[in-house]
């Protein structure tokens, strides 16, 4: 990877690519098919891909879009045909005052909740919609007073997980996870205080699915060597609110290419296609000057 002095003068810049492979196949066989990258934002980037099929058939992707100039992310949204993904168009789904990145979308009593992290706010902030035709409108916000990073909603034999690690405890090491009969309310953390403490796997990379067998698989980041190096799936073995046990399935590494540097989100598209994102570096000598204003934009926002 590149020298720390280098890392001055780099900005890292994420795009979301598909692939024509199913979760299930991904787990057994690795991704092992092309990877349609989208074409890269100007002055900033998309990440964190999170999609859904509609009932006619099209495509709900939400995504971070990442601003440069302001430091600051947001939720989009695009709605198209899968073979137009390449052209599609996302508009400003969520916005608050502080960053937010990573939707998850989940269904809870004839209501679709999203859930963001957005650390810098001290808390989970929860959206709801009723209908996909309507616009998300901000409901509540969970485990506040914690830097919440990547927050994992999961419905389990009864219970809502939320895995998670914390921004000021190794956010890319220690994993954490909360539980609740009600994801907007009543969050105990669980008796294991960290469930995973590695550079390799412990911070989200995506939903936690289910394969036709009934196999619980977790995808965690690779951040051993950078910052969403790779994704590593780890099949759950146990889960209880006071115990936790899982297995390492299989690492998964980025596509030699333009986007060779990170993969850090999974997200499986109905039974044949899966979502990813990518990263490059981009080099800039005045790179130095905006990390260091960008550094005076997060302290004025965390105030």
């Amino acid at each position: 990877m590149f020298s720390s002095w280098k890392k001055w003068f780099t900005q890292e810049q994420w795009t979301i690519g598909l692939v024509n492979q199913s979760l299930e196949n991904i787990v057994n066989n690795g991704i092992i098919k092309p990877i349609q990258w989208l074409p890269a934002l100007k002055n900033g980037f998309l990440a964190d891909p999170h999609a859904s099929i509609l009932p006619d058939g099209r495509v709900e992707i939400l995504a971070e879009s990442f601003d440069f100039k302001r430091f600051k992310g947001e939720i989009v949204c695009a709605t198209t045909p899968l073979q137009g993904l390449e052209s599609a168009h996302f508009k400003p789904a969520v916005e608050l005052a502080t960053h937010l990145s990573y939707p998850q979308r989940i269904s809870w009593q004839k209501e679709e909740l999203l859930f963001c992290e957005s650390w810098e706010s001290n808390g989970v902030p929860i959206f709801s919609r009723t209908d996909s035709c309507l616009p998300w409108a901000y409901q509540t916000s969970i485990l506040e007073g914690q830097r919440v990073v990547d927050p994992t909603p999961l419905f389990h034999e009864g219970i809502w997980y939320l895995f998670y690690t914390l921004q000021n405890d190794c956010p890319n090491q220690r994993l954490r996870v909360a539980h609740s009969t009600n994801p907007l309310q009543g969050w105990m953390p669980h008796t294991q205080s960290v469930i995973h403490n590695s550079k390799m796997g412990a911070r989200p990379a995506g939903s936690i699915f289910k394969l036709p067998d009934g196999r619980l698989i977790r995808p965690g980041q690779d951040c051993s060597n950078t910052y969403g190096g790779g994704v590593i799936l780890y099949e759950i073995k146990e889960l209880t609110t006071s115990t936790y046990r899982e297995e390492l399935l299989r690492v998964i590494e980025p596509q030699l290419g333009n986007w060779r540097w990170g993969l850090h989100t999974i997200c499986g598209l109905g039974n044949q296609h899966t979502l990813v994102d990518g990263k490059r570096w981009l080099y800039s000598p005045l790179e130095i000057f905006r990390k260091l204003a960008r550094q005076k934009m997060l302290k004025r926002r965390c105030k």
